[in-house]
């Protein structure tokens, strides 16, 4: 899978700069790095040699799906409304931040109240990995097999 960082971050050992694309084979380790509002996946048509259902198709849904995933961590949202939301453009939990209150309750299952619960969770939950400098935390990743390199 294809991300974008947005921001300084660690990904299998390697540091990746804000705004560099680069390629994640762990879904676990994907899903990480989008809870964390770090990075938004990346789509990019693949070109297939075969009368077979084209590659992009079958990226384009693994991809949906690590979203979808990552939006059902916030209190509120469950598999209708995060696919919903991925289908209204949502890659991130920041995504859901720009989209507002205003825009979140036009989208089915949402109402007012639900909208604010998800808000605040999002918040909650980006929160979590920064520090009060504003920076993403990476103090929890471990920096075993680095030593003696």
């Amino acid at each position: 899978m294809k991300l974008k960082a947005l921001n300084l971050i660690k990904s299998n050992g390697e540091w990746v700069q804000p705004g560099t694309m680069f390629e994640v084979k762990n879904k676990k380790e994907a899903k990480r790095l989008i809870e964390t509002g770090a990075v938004e996946v990346y789509t990019e048509p693949v070109e297939s040699d075969s009368d077979s259902e084209p590659v992009t198709e079958k990226a384009d849904s693994v991809q949906k799906e690590v979203v979808i995933e990552v939006l059902m961590t916030v209190e509120g949202i469950n598999r209708r409304i995060a696919e919903e939301l991925s289908k209204r453009g949502v890659k991130s939990l920041e995504g859901i931040i720009e989209l507002g209150t205003e825009k979140l309750i036009k989208v089915p299952g949402i109402g007012a109240d639900t909208a604010r619960k998800i808000l605040d969770s999002v918040k909650e939950l980006t929160a979590e990995g920064k520090e009060d400098d504003g920076e993403p935390d990476f103090s929890h990743l471990s920096e075993a097999g680095t030593e003696g390199e």
